[in-house]
């Protein structure tokens, strides 16, 4: 693996939140992944704002939602929007925040023989405080980005790259300390695949802790959430990390907005249920078919 800060491949980042979210940069609606049309509001926890994509049954979706002029994407994060009962089975593919366009695009791959429309929605929360520094790590299969040792971790990213048929996401895992993420494919040929992992970072952090939501009941997908209103610890990077079958992959990684609440699903990749024999043998699932969890990265004041 390997990891540096965001200098070489800074200018292919920007280009591709551009070149993606054409269009689609100025308008930081669609506050939650039903659908539901809100301004961008500003709240103890940063400006969190949202942008939902088209919906209909294109197989490869990409959406992007730029910050309020004048703030920087901390916390970043992505969900699927199946729109109706009965869908599933997608699987992001990419969350990248970008400090210089002040933007976060989101990727996702929906499933061969999925008809139903769905849609995609990016969350940036967003804050004038001071620009961060994005770190990247690439690897083969998993990847880590570090901040600086004096800086903290205030959000994350990824990117998986090829068919989630083959290769797919199974965490965005933040490290104790809150000061580095290590991200990591799963799947067929999850060991093979390029993965990238991006950190968020700042100066002047000065106390933080990681704490954790999880669901390990029976059943796909599975859904965490999480609520922190501490006014002396609020939550930025959020991640999240699943276990059980190989085609157990992530569709919605999203950071706190208003309230304080950050939430995370996790789903089988083509939507159904895998032959026991591929079941999860972790003797900490009660079901014995796998978990999710979500991790908030919760930090103290800025100085």
């Amino acid at each position: 693996m390997s990891q540096t800060p965001l200098i070489g491949c800074r200018t292919a980042i920007v280009a591709l939140v551009a070149g993606l979210a054409a269009g689609a940069l100025a308008i930081p609606v669609a506050e939650t992944a039903a659908g539901t049309a809100q301004a961008a509001h500003a709240t103890a926890f940063g400006t969190r704002v949202a942008h939902i994509g088209p919906s209909n049954a294109e197989p490869v979706k990409a959406v992007a939602v730029k910050c309020p002029e004048g703030t920087w994407p901390y916390a970043a994060g992505g969900a699927v929007n199946y729109e109706q009962a009965g869908n599933g089975g997608a699987a992001l593919t990419a969350i990248v925040p970008s400090v210089e366009a002040g933007a976060v695009l989101v990727t996702a791959t929906a499933p061969q023989g999925l008809t139903a429309n769905w849609s995609l929605v990016a969350f940036a929360v967003c804050s004038s405080n001071m620009q961060p520094v994005l770190v990247v790590g690439k690897g083969i299969g998993t990847a880590r980005a570090a901040c600086p040792s004096d800086q903290g971790l205030v959000g994350v990213g990824f990117h998986v790259a090829g068919d989630p048929a083959i290769s797919h996401l199974a965490g965005v895992d933040i490290n104790p300390h809150v000061t580095a993420v290590e991200v990591t494919a799963s799947g067929p040929g999850g060991v093979e695949a390029e993965v990238t992992a991006l950190a968020v970072c700042r100066l002047g952090v000065v106390s933080s802790q990681l704490e954790h939501a999880s669901n390990d009941g029976a059943g796909w997908p599975k859904f965490v959430s999480r609520q922190d209103d501490n006014e002396d610890l609020r939550p930025w990077a959020t991640g999240a990390k699943v276990t059980g079958p190989a085609e157990a992959t992530l569709d919605a990684i999203v950071p706190a907005g208003e309230g304080g609440v950050s939430w995370a699903r996790g789903t089988l990749f083509g939507g159904y249920a895998p032959p026991a024999a591929f079941a999860s043998e972790d003797e900490d699932d009660n079901d014995g078919d796998g978990s999710l969890t979500l991790e908030t990265g919760l930090i103290g004041t800025f100085h």
